[in-house]
C-alpha cells in the first residue's frame, strides 16, 4: 500500500507540471494562443497605408481651351477666344499653368505663367506669377482659373492684328472684338478654362512671344 500511494502521488506532481521554458512560463499546457510576438516588433500596416504618392497630372501634355473676358452682354458673343497651347501640371500638390493670351485679343505673343499649391480635397488654389494671380478650380473634366494681370501692363496691342484675327475667328462685327481688347488693355482681367481629359503632345508653332514667366 505505501508503494502504490507513492507511485500515485508522483503521477499526480508529473501530469500537473509542465516542462519550463526558461522563463517560469510552462508548454504542454498552454491556451492555444501561439507564441507571443517579439518584443519591439512593428504592428501590422493598416489597410491603405504605404500608398504611393498621387501620380503627376498633365506632364509633357498640352490642351485647347477657352479664354473669356468679362464684358456687358452686348460684348459677349465676341468675348470668346479659342486658345490652344495650354499646359497644366499638378506634381507634389504644385499646380502650373502656361500658355500664351489669345494674339486676337491681346494683338501680338503675350506669355504667361502662374504655380501655387492645389488643395487635393477641393482642387482649388490661388496660383501667382509676375503678372499677377489665378483662382483655379480643378475638376477631373474641367480646370478654369480666373486671372487678374495687372503686371502684363502696360499692353500696347498691334489693333491691325486684332482685326485681322476678328476677320478670320469671329462670324460678328469686327468692331467688337476691337472693343474688347480696348476693354482688356485697361484692366486685364479673363478666365481661361480646358478639359484635362483632352490632352496631347506640345506643338511648337507659336511666334516669337513677350515672356511674363516665372
Amino acid at each position: 500500500m505505501r508503494m502504490t500511494a507513492r507511485f500515485v502521488l508522483v503521477s499526480l506532481l508529473i501530469a500537473g507540471c509542465g516542462v519550463s521554458t526558461g522563463d517560469g512560463s510552462p508548454t504542454g499546457t498552454g491556451t492555444g494562443t501561439g507564441p507571443a510576438a517579439p518584443s519591439g516588433s512593428a504592428p501590422p500596416a493598416a489597410a491603405g497605408e504605404g500608398a504611393a504618392p498621387a501620380a503627376p497630372i498633365g506632364v509633357g501634355l498640352e490642351f485647347t481651351g477657352t479664354y473669356e473676358v468679362p464684358v456687358p452682354a452686348e460684348l459677349a458673343a465676341a468675348a470668346s477666344y479659342r486658345t490652344p497651347h495650354i499646359r497644366w501640371t499638378v506634381q507634389g500638390g504644385i499646380a502650373t499653368l502656361e500658355y500664351a493670351l489669345p494674339p486676337g485679343l491681346v494683338g501680338g505673343a503675350v506669355r504667361v505663367e502662374f504655380s501655387g499649391p492645389v488643395d487635393p480635397a477641393t482642387g482649388q488654389g490661388t496660383l501667382v506669377g509676375k503678372v499677377g494671380s489665378a483662382e483655379c478650380t480643378a475638376t477631373p473634366n474641367r480646370v478654369s482659373c480666373l486671372e487678374k494681370m495687372p503686371g502684363i501692363l502696360p499692353l500696347t496691342p498691334d489693333m491691325a492684328l486684332v482685326e485681322a484675327a476678328a476677320k478670320d475667328e469671329y462670324a460678328g462685327p469686327v468692331q467688337d472684338r476691337v472693343r474688347v481688347t480696348e476693354r482688356f488693355i485697361g484692366d486685364p482681367i479673363g478666365i481661361v478654362h480646358f478639359d484635362p481629359t483632352t490632352g496631347g503632345a506640345p506643338v511648337d508653332d507659336s511666334p516669337a512671344k513677350a515672356s511674363f514667366e516665372d
